[in-house]
């Protein structure tokens, strides 16, 4: 069983793993990326009890060069990290709590709730 996960937990590391994927696209490049995001694809479709997206999973697993194992595992452990990271985090951290004002203030709900508007100048 799948355990859900609350939602600023889920944004933390929809923010590393997003992060993680520009920094592969620049330092590994596109074809990296594509192979990361179809193995994340078809992972999430097998998880859900599609046996076609199973199938294909272990037949691109099969098909793998050598060389090709070694970044596709330094990927995923990297994201793994990140994930376990954001979960270890206090809520309080200055970096998360910026991107979080940052997002906050794009949708116009950036002042506290209790300021009002007499207390803003």
């Amino acid at each position: 069983m799948i355990q859900q996960i609350d939602a600023p937990l889920r944004e933390d590391v929809r923010l590393l793993g997003n992060l993680l994927g520009e920094t592969l696209k620049l330092h590994a490049g596109q074809d990296l990326f594509n192979q990361i995001e179809q193995i994340r694809a078809l992972s999430k479709g097998a998880r859900d009890g599609q046996v076609e997206a199973e199938k294909q999973l272990e037949q691109l697993f099969l098909s793998l060069e050598d060389a090709e194992i070694l970044p596709l595992t330094r990927a995923f452990t990297h994201f793994l990290n990140f994930a376990v990271k954001a979960n270890s985090m206090t809520r309080q951290n200055p970096l998360i709590l910026w991107y979080r004002y940052l997002k906050n203030l794009n949708s116009r709900r950036f002042l506290p709730t209790r300021c009002t508007s007499k207390s803003v100048n």
